[in-house]
Formats: structure tokens, C-alpha cells, sequence
């Protein structure tokens, strides 16, 4: 009874991936199906909606970028980063055969085939936790982006919890411990730590908090007995003492911490 009261309290759904407007969300994920994850329409989960409504706010960047990288490229946001980067939009992956991905240039994100400071925006969902050594990635994340760049990384994250990892660890346990036989690792809160590491500034968000209550049912990130998924985003920029462009000022205090490390 509580679920459909929910239902019939709630406006349509809408996707804004692909813009469409729907009744709800179907269950969806790769390992366990959550409820109102998938867009029936284009396939998105619920971090290609949030990413997609991020994009929509950041058109005139893409539109002034010299240089859109994206690492293992998801073909919901592939149609919007091509659509509306100015310069040249350069989707990358290590095994493109793998997921049967689209790319330009085959590319390890530890060894980018890019001059210094030549990108301006780069999008890494879902990514790092595939690569061994991820400080590698991240440090090459840091050296290609331009001073004013930014990069959108998303992982896979318990929060609470330290990260879990083992490269050498066989299928089957990282299956059980990182939720798929090609992950080495689950991320948890010295994630930062790492990220601090590689010389990057971020802001560390959730999707809930990026778009609001409202949007938040409106795009799925609300079960049907109205629990809040929580994505989680990082929004990363290469100095890590100033503030990337558009992105919340930093405390005080948080700088000083950072200026500790």
C-alpha cells in the first residue's frame, strides 16, 4: 500500500539524458537490480542523469574546451560531451573490445598519449577502480589537465569504510569483495587522501546534494519507499590550493588542512 501511495503522490519521471518524460524509472545496475535505476528509454543509471544535468549547466566550457577526454566512454554522455564540446571530444579506453566501446584512440589512463596541460575537461566514471596502480592514473589525470581544467570522477564508494583493494586478489573474491570480477578495489573515505596525493583540489558531492530534493525524484535517485541513493561525485582540478572555476569557495580551515599534506 505504501508503495503505490508513493507512486501516485510523485510527478512523471524525467530523464535528462535523453530528455524524455515517462511515468517512472525500471530497476537497473550490473550486480544487484535497484529499483528506479534505469531510464527505459536510453539505458541511463542514475549517475548518467546527475553527470547529464552537470553537462547541461557546463555547456559554454565544453563549447570554449580545447580538449574533451573521455576515459571509457558510456554512450548516454558520449552523445552530449560529442554534441556540444567545441574543440576536439577524445573518448579513450585501455580494451574499447571489451564493453564494445567507441573510441578514437586506444589508451592506457596511466600512460596518456597527451601534452601537459592540454585538456580541459575530462570525464572518468567508474573507472579507477579497474586500474591497478590508480595513483599512476591520477597523477597522469592531474598532469594533462590545464590550469583551468576540471575532471568529473565517479567510483564505486562505501562511505565509513577504508578502501578495500587487491590487484592480485583471484575472480572470485573480487567479485565478493568489489562487486565485480574486473574491479581491484572498493573506494572508501581516504579516497580524498588519494586524490590529495596526486597533487588534485576537488569538491566531494552527492547527487541529492547537486540537484535538490525535488529533482532528485524526478530523475531516480528515489526508491519507491522513498529512500535516497547517494552517488557519489568528485569534482577535481589540478592545484590543489585554489578553486576550480564555478565550483564552491573552500573554507579556511579545509585549506589549511590541505596545505598540512
Amino acid at each position: 500500500f505504501r508503495r503505490v501511495l508513493f507512486r501516485s503522490a510523485i510527478p512523471p519521471s524525467y530523464c535528462p539524458a535523453c530528455t524524455t518524460v515517462f511515468p517512472d524509472f525500471v530497476p537497473g545496475g550490473a550486480v544487484t537490480k535497484r529499483p528506479r535505476a534505469l531510464c527505459p528509454h536510453c539505458g541511463s543509471l542514475e549517475r548518467h542523469r546527475v553527470l547529464a544535468l552537470v553537462l547541461e549547466g557546463l555547456t559554454p566550457t565544453l563549447a570554449a574546451a580545447r580538449i574533451v577526454l573521455d576515459v571509457a566512454p558510456v554512450p548516454v554522455l558520449s552523445r552530449l560531451l560529442a554534441r556540444d564540446t567545441g574543440g576536439l571530444y577524445l573518448p579513450i579506453d585501455i580494451d574499447p573490445a571489451a564493453d564494445s566501446r567507441r573510441v578514437m584512440m586506444q589508451a592506457d589512463l596511466t600512460r596518456i598519449p597527451l601534452p601537459d596541460d592540454s585538456v580541459d575537461v575530462i570525464m572518468c566514471t567508474q573507472v579507477l577502480e579497474h586500474v591497478p596502480d590508480d595513483l599512476a592514473a591520477m597523477r597522469e589525470i592531474r598532469r594533462v589537465l590545464s590550469p583551468n581544467g576540471i575532471a568529473f570522477v565517479n567510483i564505486p564508494f562505501r562511505p565509513g569504510t577504508v578502501t578495500d583493494e587487491d590487484p592480485s586478489a583471484p575472480v572470485k573474491e573480487r567479485i565478493r569483495r568489489f562487486g565485480q570480477a574486473d574491479h581491484v578495489r572498493f573506494y572508501g573515505d581516504d579516497f580524498d587522501d588519494r586524490l590529495r596525493a596526486a597533487g588534485l583540489g576537488f569538491v566531494h558531492t552527492t547527487g541529492p546534494e547537486l540537484v535538490g530534493p525535488e529533482l532528485a525524484q524526478r530523475i531516480g535517485l528515489v526508491d519507491p519507499l522513498g529512500k535516497v541513493g547517494a552517488e557519489h561525485f568528485w569534482f577535481v582540478w589540478k592545484n590543489p590550493f585554489r578553486t576550480a572555476p564555478g565550483l564552491p569557495r573552500r573554507s579556511e580551515e579545509h585549506t589549511s588542512e590541505l596545505q598540512s599534506h
